[in-house]
């Protein structure tokens, strides 16, 4: 299987790579390619425009005091966030579409649960099945629909998911137990509002103008600034820190748009203390906290997780077997006073000469 994957993809490949190779000298950042993928030259030809199309305009707030000049949140851990939802193979290829928002919410709210002791692994499956996200992640999701999901749905871990993911009606099943978050801070924020939030410490999603097609050539890891962004929100990230007082000051951030790549970017934090910063980062943040009945019930952990429609039929049967105990007893009742009718003559004479 491999060697006929290679053999079809490769010639694709070797294309990707000579055309990136012939415009590299017109962007300023390092890039590699992050996947034996198909990647469309039109969109390698993208990478030559280094414009700046998020013209950072309009006011979102009086400038805000920062509390502290840098700040790394220590609960946030990049994992790869991987599946084998059907769906998710045609990421692989060359498009706008993105699984940031699922990667993003499900990194968040382990880090909100790892900030109260809890280590908790949430199932991306459920969000990419359940949450209202557009056409597959392409129009990805509006803050009020992510906050109404966290708080009025929630979240299920991959333990529980695996136990039901064949039932028909998934999302709508009544669960033993859903974690649902607060919403912190949201929208209305600017640079300082940012980094005040980021530095409580509460585990931080963001919108964000970025290129997608910039994303998918950059390296997992890398301490240069990523340069590339747009006019309107494309994907959404966690910001797990940043650093105002460094050279080049930067807000790092995680970012997947593909199944199990994780990319942790250093996104330049601009001088401006009024608008939404680098490509829109702080126009759209917010926090995450757990609902107190959610942390409460991790320390019944040791419970198994069974599914609420399970305890319906725990239920019937326990009253069936409750109403047959009920006539037995009442059953040998009657069979005991039958036999102290025959035999209570004897007993009183026994009880007499006693």
């Amino acid at each position: 299987m491999y060697d006929n994957h290679n053999r079809n993809h490769y010639p694709f490949y070797y294309t990707s790579c000579i055309t990136l190779n012939s415009i590299r000298y017109k962007y300023p950042f390092a890039s590699t390619l992050n996947a034996l993928a198909d990647f469309n030259t039109t969109h390698l030809d993208l990478l030559a425009d280094i414009s700046v199309k998020y013209h950072r305009t309009g006011s979102y707030a009086d400038p805000i005091i920062p509390l502290q000049p840098s700040f790394f949140n220590p609960h946030i851990h990049s994992r790869h966030l991987c599946s084998t939802h059907p769906q998710l193979q045609s990421y692989m290829i060359s498009h706008q579409c993105s699984t940031s928002w699922i990667s993003a919410i499900q990194e968040a709210a382990e880090a909100a649960m790892l900030r109260h002791n809890q280590t908790v692994h949430f199932s991306f499956d459920f969000i990419k099945e359940c949450a209202p996200i557009d056409d597959d992640g392409c129009n990805g999701m509006h803050p009020k629909d992510i906050q109404h999901f966290l708080s009025d749905v929630g979240l299920i871990t991959e333990q529980e998911y695996q136990s039901v993911s064949s039932h028909a009606n998934l999302c709508h099943i009544r669960f033993n137990h859903m974690y649902r978050f607060n919403m912190i801070g949201m929208e209305g924020r600017n640079k300082g509002g940012l980094m005040n939030l980021v530095s409580e410490g509460y585990p931080t999603l963001s919108l964000i103008a970025l290129s997608i097609n910039n994303l998918r050539f950059v390296p997992p890891q890398s301490n240069q600034h990523f340069i590339g962004v747009l006019n309107e929100p494309s994907v959404m990230g966690v910001v797990k820190g940043y650093d105002s007082q460094s050279q080049h000051p930067y807000w790092l951030v995680d970012v997947s748009i593909i199944p199990c790549e994780p990319i942790q970017l250093r996104l330049p934090m601009t001088s401006s203390e009024t608008n939404a910063n680098y490509g829109g980062i702080a126009g759209y943040a917010f926090g995450i906290e757990p609902l107190h009945s959610s942390v409460c019930s991790q320390s019944l952990s040791t419970i198994p997780i069974i599914p609420l429609f399970s305890f319906i039929h725990i239920s019937i049967k326990t009253e069936m077997m409750i109403h047959t105990d009920s006539n037995e007893r009442e059953k040998n009742s009657i069979e005991t006073s039958q036999r102290v009718k025959h035999t209570g003559t004897n007993s009183t004479r026994n009880d007499l000469a006693s």
